[in-house]
């Protein structure tokens, strides 16, 4: 699923610029930090289209972490506002509209349709208010994302577009290549410091 439109708002920040013309040679580090929920995974994203011939290796202390990465993004931008969304209690309010409570403190907020089926329109999960303003073939096709903490200052929405499902991948998807002087950094050190843990 392709992301040109977050990725063009992240590469479009002074500080993204700051470690475009700081990231060191083959076999150097860089730490970034600063980022906030799945903000370090678009960041990546955003550097590697940037520098196309650059190979870049994520560690994580462990399978969780790695997991968080996946599933966040994964929630969010297909409409499931959380990995795997287990409802705990809902309301219906004299607009027509329901919420639906999930597991974990996230919301959705549905709009019943003239077919007598819901469209999901907005929800809110830790830190995030989310709304999807238009849908196409069962997917988002636009996604708002606004952040609920004062601090962070982000209101980003993001058009989808080709989005493919249940795609067979070859097995060449799976293999890593990492180049022998590649070294190795936990996602803590990611964070902790540089460029953008100095805003």
């Amino acid at each position: 699923m392709a992301l040109p439109t977050l990725i063009d708002a992240v590469a479009a920040l002074p500080a993204f610029a700051r470690v475009v013309n700081t990231v060191p040679v083959p076999g150097a580090r860089l730490t970034i930090g600063g980022t906030a929920g799945s903000s370090d995974a678009v960041v990546l994203a955003a550097l590697a289209r940037r520098l196309p011939t650059r190979f870049f290796v994520v560690v994580t202390e462990g399978v969780p972490q790695a997991e968080r990465w996946l599933a966040d993004l994964q929630a969010i931008l297909t409409g499931c506002v959380v990995a795997a969304p287990q409802p705990t209690e809902g309301r219906r309010y004299a607009n027509g509209w329901a919420s639906i409570d999930l597991a974990g403190g996230a919301t959705i907020f549905l709009q019943p349709t003239a077919g007598g089926t819901w469209t999901l329109r907005a929800a809110r999960r830790a830190g995030w208010q989310i709304e999807y303003p238009a849908w196409s073939g069962g997917f988002p096709q636009t996604v708002r994302l606004q952040a609920t903490q004062p601090a962070l200052m982000v209101d980003l929405t993001v058009g989808l577009s080709q989005i493919e499902t249940n795609k067979d991948l070859e097995d060449a998807a799976f293999n890593v290549n990492v180049p022998r002087d590649a070294e190795a950094i936990t996602l803590d050190e990611l964070r902790e410091s540089g460029p953008l843990g100095a805003r």
